[in-house]
């Protein structure tokens, strides 16, 4: 398979949330399970799945799809951790947090994208 270079999207910096232990701890599990995503290369099974046996593509389909694959699986995987939330549930609570917003790749320099 030929690399997809994704650029990592321009993010600015979490709000701080300050004295606040259960954010915290949310965080922590948040971040494990990012790194969990990367490092278990999860990330890259679902880009794999996502360009499989489609027709020869651009370099900006086939970048565009597998940014798709990433948010699709992120998404999936905070809509289970928030309890098997609806589609609607998922969509404002992205829109209300940085946090959550970051981990699905939705957050950007100007604002977040669904």
């Amino acid at each position: 398979m030929k690399n997809i270079v994704i650029q990592s999207q321009l993010r600015p910096a979490l709000t701080v949330v300050e004295r606040c232990a259960d954010y915290e701890n949310f965080r922590a599990t948040i971040e494990r399970i990012d790194r969990l995503l990367i490092d278990s290369e999860v990330e890259s099974q679902a880009i794999e799945f996502a360009l499989e046996g489609r027709q020869p593509m651009s370099v900006k389909a086939r970048q565009s799809r597998a940014s798709f694959a990433i948010k699709a699986l992120r998404m999936e995987t905070l809509r289970y951790l928030l309890g098997g939330i609806s589609f609607r549930h998922l969509s404002r609570a992205l829109g209300s947090s940085d946090l959550l917003a970051d981990f699905c790749r939705v957050r950007e320099i100007d604002g977040i994208r669904g």
